[in-house]
């Protein structure tokens, strides 16, 4: 657990320089790719096993820890941005987050598989996976919506001012 934090730190810095969608796909396609395998480790039940288990969805779901909390100021506009985002965010943790629990017991409960959970997260990594592709747009080095447009060299300021719809 205490190299989960490390980790979320340095894919916070790495979707500051490649961009927060590549550092979102990373980990949904991880997710897509390794969630059933991780879930047959922890199902094995020895401590090394559920470790290593653990360890694989511990560092894909790092990816979001280090880039969801400067992502998501990003995708509203200055003015509405603390209460849309405090209002959506908490609302679709609680909707989602609050019932995966009982969605995963469900589904090892009907099909009798201990892996049913591992499938879930497979299913939803992928909706994810192309919710992101898509329909995000990276905002990692951009100026917020709704704010002034930032400039650093003079040809920016130059761009900033024959195109001042696409600045801001």
């Amino acid at each position: 657990m205490f190299i989960m934090v490390p980790l979320a730190f340095l894919f916070g810095k790495l979707s500051d320089q490649i961009g927060n969608k590549t550092v979102f796909l990373i980990g949904l396609g991880g997710l897509t790719l390794l969630s059933v395998l991780a879930f047959y480790f922890i199902n094995l039940h020895t401590l090394v096993c559920i470790s290593f288990g653990m360890f694989i969805l511990g560092v894909l779901l790092s990816t979001y820890e280090g880039s969801m909390p400067g992502s998501l100021p990003t995708m509203f506009y200055t003015d509405i941005r603390y209460r849309t985002l405090a209002v959506t965010f908490n609302v679709f943790v609680s909707l989602f987050g609050g019932t995966t629990p009982l969605v995963s017991t469900w589904l090892v409960h009907q099909i009798g598989n201990t892996l049913a959970p591992g499938f879930y997260l497979t299913i939803v990594s992928m909706i994810g996976f192309f919710v992101i592709f898509f329909f995000f747009s990276n905002t990692a080095g951009k100026s917020l919506k709704g704010s002034y447009p930032t400039v650093a060299t003079k040809s920016e300021y130059i761009e900033a001012v024959e195109n001042p719809k696409d600045s801001l």
